[in-house]
């Protein structure tokens, strides 16, 4: 079931997304469709909040774990284990 959404915006904007639109060989609709999608996609999931505490807990973590070198090694090792 589709619903409708009406957007006021002005109108040398909706010449611009028009001309946007145009250039894509979309129609109007399916261009804010998919500026809306994109856009909803980009937005940070998570808190500013949040990501200092992750990064908190990371640094808690005493990382790295061996040299660059030593990890490319484990990771080589844990694609050849049979499955």
């Amino acid at each position: 079931m589709s619903l409708k959404l009406q957007v006021l915006v002005p109108e040398k904007d909706m010449k611009f997304f028009k001309g946007c639109a145009r250039k894509e060989k979309l129609s109007l609709g399916e261009w804010v469709r998919r500026a809306m999608h994109q856009y909803a996609g980009w937005r940070p999931r998570k808190s500013a909040k949040q990501k200092l505490e992750a990064i908190d807990r990371l640094s808690k973590l005493q990382l790295p774990v061996g040299t660059v070198e030593e990890m490319n090694r484990e990771i080589e090792l844990g694609r050849n284990l049979p499955r």
